[in-house]
């Protein structure tokens, strides 16, 4: 769920797809409180001011690696 106020959106959820630094802090910063980032396809670094960005409003980010799937639930059954 979003909630739009004027120019501004907060998300429960911002997912990046890019790698790039600039586009994760913006997904950063669109997160309510305790919203959650999810980050697929990691690039290089990227600094976060942990006091400013995530604590006053425990906010989350987290990696996804391969979709975090369980390889015997997918595979195709003959």
């Amino acid at each position: 769920m979003s909630v739009f106020f004027g120019q501004l959106s907060f998300a429960d959820y911002a997912i990046d797809t890019t790698g790039v630094s600039a586009g994760i802090k913006n997904a950063v910063h669109i997160l309510k409180t305790a919203g959650e980032c999810l980050l697929i396809g990691i690039g290089g670094k990227i600094e976060f001011d942990l006091i400013g960005d995530f604590l006053p409003e425990s906010k989350k980010i987290s990696g996804v690696v391969d979709g975090e799937m369980r390889s015997h639930n997918c595979l195709f059954q003959n």
